[in-house]
């Protein structure tokens, strides 16, 4: 194993540890010590890796959050090209977009959790409500109203969409493709689409 790969499986350690904790208790009781022990590492060793248990959060929320930005940039370049209304093609961004939490389900649903950092959430609806402005149809008259509203759903539609998400991951019983369908249907008819 090379010396690249070790480090690489260290770091997994260290967030399997991290993750099995937060399972068990709240994310400011966690400390360094829990989680060099559980991941049978002594302490200078997650030190090599990590400051503290925030540092840890912050890389890992940056893995992602750059995961998601690539996945938007390309359903951004989409819309821009005019295929805002090809759902073939806003399925398989959401579908890319899901994929992402998907391969982070762990991590995220122990954020996500009682057990975890608010802040996450926050960072996660801070995005998506960026997302949500840069790609809402801009409205014929830009005025003090049109722009509180446009600013509510893009709140709504992102808090929406990280609590479809948090329900998904824990569950997992909806393939992408079919929550991707579903999250079209409702963001192009509302509610109605269910019926």
């Amino acid at each position: 194993m090379s010396y690249e790969q070790k480090q690489n499986q260290t770091r997994e350690t260290i967030l399997s540890a991290f993750i099995s904790l937060l399972q068990e208790k709240s994310f400011s009781k966690v400390t360094v010590g829990d989680i060099a022990e559980k991941a049978n590492i002594n302490r200078g060793t997650f030190y090599k890796y990590y400051k503290d248990k925030y540092q840890l959060v912050e890389k890992i929320e940056a893995q992602i959050l750059s995961e998601l930005e690539e996945t938007d940039q390309h359903w951004i370049a989409e819309i821009q090209a005019g295929n805002a209304g090809n759902d073939d093609i806003l399925v398989k961004s959401i579908v890319a977009t899901l994929q992402v939490f998907e391969r982070h389900a762990d991590f995220i649903n122990v954020m996500l959790s009682e057990n975890g950092d608010a802040g996450f959430e926050r960072v996660l609806i801070q995005h998506t409500v960026e997302f949500e402005r840069e790609t809402m149809p801009s409205p014929r008259k830009s005025n003090k109203a049109n722009d509180e509203t446009r600013e509510l759903v893009a709140h709504y539609q992102a808090s929406a969409l990280i609590g479809v998400v948090r329900y998904w991951l824990y569950n997992l019983n909806t393939p992408p493709i079919d929550l991707a369908n579903l999250i079209l249907s409702i963001k192009r008819k509302g509610t109605y689409a269910l019926s």
